[in-house]
């Protein structure tokens, strides 16, 4: 087999493996929502909050009169298509300016993050790499500016604003993998700023470019009058003052990783090469948290909330860092011995890391199998019961007003959740009623709840498990009081 084949065939290979699971057609919250309304209204959420690109997708299927699964399978297939050429252009950047061994797995490591997984957990997925790829392009585009060859920053204009008009929050990747290869190739300070302009240039083509289309074609309700500097605050500081702890825990591995290298590579742990690396490290994480965080000055100060998805280019950090340290800008790397200590030491630090992360995305992929499986039953629980209502009155059910208890939970038991992914489709008004009828075949319709029909039968009440008192039928209308 050949260099080329094997590496092709490595990285396939590892994308297939993680994300194998979702061969499985698995439903989020958005899916009932999108299988009830259609493509052609989704789409128009979607040009709405500026997502050209995705709502162009929606659109084609809605032309070609596909259904949910045909477009979840495509969507899946070009997700993997996607996430492999970006793994694969990355390590491009990377061959040969350290092991193989190690571009292998940093390029892996630094698109497939830990916090990648929420991408994979919507129906969506392929656009999201896309956009992910995009921004990879935009990257290589920026590199190759950076090593002599000016031509290519067109490609990383046409690649961002791709990325940019298909998931807003994506290409902000872009700037944290940048600003690595600005500090490694930058000579002084006065590059250092000129470089980070035009990858700033770069990222603002892309996001004001879509900014311009919302405000012309949208109609996104997440978007604020006006700039708002307190959102940054709040974005800062989400958990509130323990984040302080949490900054300053981060900082004090970051020297810890810094020093050991430096006793390593140099036989002292206090060096001013030491010190050198962990200002770039820090430098790095404070450019990409500023990169991650400024689109909120756009929104309105409620819709300033952390979801992995928000944050993917913070995850990104987890290669990018490595990428930083290990990078040799001014040699190519030999073949190293891979039984010697140190190469073998690092080969299975690699391995354990993608072991450890390749079971946290089987179990939050498995837990969504599951969840909606619990969903399922659930749901058809309630639809026994409705028949049994319909063949003694005779009344058909076509209302739904749904209710909640004291302490409405948003986690099926068994299910592994984190934010937003793998949460209860009773959980969400947006799919409460709309997987009822995906999963019964219904058309019913959801009616807001009425005061006294909760007074009287549903307060105070708190169940952990369904109960036919949850359930409260009066002529074509069933209440339902989730738990």
């Amino acid at each position: 087999m050949s260099k080329v084949k094997k590496e092709h065939f490595i990285f396939l290979g590892l994308v297939i493996l993680f994300f194998l699971p979702l061969f499985k057609m698995e439903y989020a919250t958005d899916t009932y929502a999108i299988e009830m309304m259609g493509f052609n209204t989704f789409a128009k959420g979607m040009m709405q909050n500026g997502r050209l690109i995705t709502a162009l997708g929606f659109y084609i299927f809605d032309w070609l009169s596909l259904n949910i699964v045909s477009f979840y399978y495509t969507s899946f297939i070009f997700s993997l298509l996607c996430t492999y050429i970006a793994v694969y252009r990355l390590y491009k950047i990377l061959s040969g300016k350290m092991s193989e061994g190690t571009s292998i797995f940093l390029a892996f490591f630094t698109i497939v993050n830990p916090l990648t997984i929420e991408y994979f957990l919507f129906i969506e997925k392929g656009f999201f790499a896309f956009s992910i790829c995009m921004s990879v392009l935009a990257l290589e585009g920026f590199v190759r500016f950076l090593r002599g060859n000016r031509f290519f920053l067109i490609l990383s204009f046409f690649a961002i604003l791709l990325s940019a008009l298909t998931y807003q929050t994506i290409p902000a990747v872009f700037l944290t993998l940048s600003f690595v290869f600005i500090i490694i190739h930058s000579k002084n300070i006065k590059y250092f700023l000129l470089n980070s302009l035009i990858a700033i240039a770069i990222y603002g083509f892309g996001m004001g470019s879509d900014f311009v289309f919302i405000k012309l074609v949208g109609k996104t309700t997440r978007m604020g009058a006006n700039i708002n500097f307190s959102n940054l605050a709040k974005a800062f500081f989400i958990i509130g003052w323990p984040t302080i702890f949490i900054y300053i825990g981060i900082l004090s591995l970051l020297f810890l990783l810094c020093i050991i290298i430096s006793k390593k590579k140099y036989g002292k742990l206090f060096t001013k090469e030491a010190f050198i690396s962990f200002l770039k490290t820090v430098a790095l994480c404070a450019l990409s948290l500023c990169a991650t965080y400024a689109p909120f000055l756009f929104v309105k100060p409620n819709e300033v909330w952390i979801t992995f998805r928000i944050v993917y280019p913070l995850g990104a950090l987890l290669g990018a860092i490595p990428i930083l340290l290990c990078y040799k800008k001014d040699k190519t790397v030999l073949k190293s011995n891979p039984f010697k200590k140190g190469m073998l030491c690092g080969t299975i630090s690699m391995i354990v890391i993608l072991i450890i992360e390749f079971a946290f995305f089987q179990s939050l992929i498995i837990s969504r199998h599951i969840n909606n499986a619990k969903d399922e039953a659930l749901c058809n629980t309630i639809g026994d019961k409705i028949e049994d209502y319909e063949a003694q009155s005779g009344i058909e059910i076509k209302n739904i007003k749904i209710y909640y208890d004291e302490s409405m939970t948003k986690r099926n038991p068994g299910v592994f959740k984190i934010g937003d992914c793998n949460t209860r489709a009773f959980s969400k008004n947006w799919s409460d009623v709309d997987h009822m009828n995906v999963i019964l075949g219904r058309s019913f319709t959801r009616k807001k709840p009425d005061s006294r029909i909760y007074k009287e039968h549903f307060y105070g009440k708190n169940w952990d498990s369904f109960d036919s008192e949850q359930l409260f039928f009066d002529g074509d209308t069933l209440h339902i009081c989730v738990y």
